[in-house]
């Protein structure tokens, strides 16, 4: 009979990068205006997060938002991932950008890869934790309102300290299984232990799935709720602030877990190209 584990293996989900994504000649960007085109978004994009995340982490801890307690904690953590995403994702894509390959050493690329992967997932619960928050504030006004209150700071410690996990499964199953990677320009895992077969579409649930279901059911409960209560009972401003939110994220997130989707089933077995770990080799030669 034909097994769940044969077909995983089929598909190619335990080797996400049997195409070598680190050959320039395939997959990096030839035109330097296009480069630089490039850099420029980046720069905006890194200018913007860096401005931004430092205004809301310093008015919010002076009280400027009249938002519920809950509400601006996780802000607040949102803040912080997207700070961590801007340092070791995005400048390291614009000096990559420039330079045209990494250039800033093996383990700058090992702990880059690392904290961002640990930064999507811990953002992606931190949103579920937002539009959970807000619907029970909704279902339960008072007993919700002062739980959350007094618990909200213990609840987004938690979440980032289950979301661990992440980082755990890739220093397990191979902590230098990176190389640099021409669809982003940044240092990518390569996902080539056999453990990933089973590995990584557990990942896929724990750090996808279950969190934006969580966050399309509670929007969709939240929804359900505001037009059930009077107008003048609701905190509009708490509300677009969540759905802003969320709006931003899935627009954000949307293709690139898409992409994920698809990836596995695409052919990602080209007969001449070279390894993915004959490029972390090099990378380690090339950098010490």
């Amino acid at each position: 009979s034909f097994s769940i584990r044969e077909f995983l293996q089929n598909n190619s989900l335990g080797t996400n990068m049997a195409l070598n994504f680190s050959d320039y000649t395939q997959f990096g960007i030839h035109s330097p205006v296009s480069r630089y085109l490039l850099v420029s978004w980046y720069f905006l994009v890194l200018c913007s997060s860096l401005i931004g995340d430092t205004t809301i982490l310093i008015a919010t801890t002076r009280n400027a938002f009249r938002l519920h307690k809950a509400t601006v904690t996780v802000i607040q953590n949102l803040a912080v991932c997207d700070l961590v995403m801007s340092m070791f994702f995005v400048l390291p894509g614009i000096v990559s950008l420039i330079a045209n390959s990494w250039v800033m050493g093996t383990s700058l690329c090992y702990i880059s890869g690392h904290l961002c992967y640990y930064g999507i997932t811990v953002g992606s619960f931190m949103v579920a934790m937002m539009t959970t928050s807000k619907y029970v504030l909704l279902k339960f006004p008072l007993k919700g309102g002062i739980w959350l209150g007094e618990h909200a700071v213990k609840v987004c410690l938690g979440l980032w300290l289950f979301c661990l996990y992440s980082p755990i499964f890739f220093l397990s199953l191979g902590y230098k299984d990176f190389a640099f990677d021409f669809r982003t320009y940044n240092c990518m895992y390569g996902f080539h232990s056999d453990a990933w077969i089973v590995a990584k579409p557990l990942l896929a649930l724990l750090g996808g799935a279950l969190p934006n279901a969580t966050i399309v059911t509670t929007t969709i409960l939240m929804l359900r709720k505001a037009k059930r209560a009077a107008r003048k009972d609701l905190k509009w401003q708490g509300m677009i602030t969540v759905f802003f939110t969320v709006a931003v994220f899935m627009t954000s997130f949307a293709p690139f877990t898409l992409y994920h989707i698809i990836e596995p089933f695409m052919d990602n077995n080209p007969a001449d190209a070279p390894s993915h770990h004959s490029e972390t080799r090099r990378l380690s030669r090339d950098t010490h």
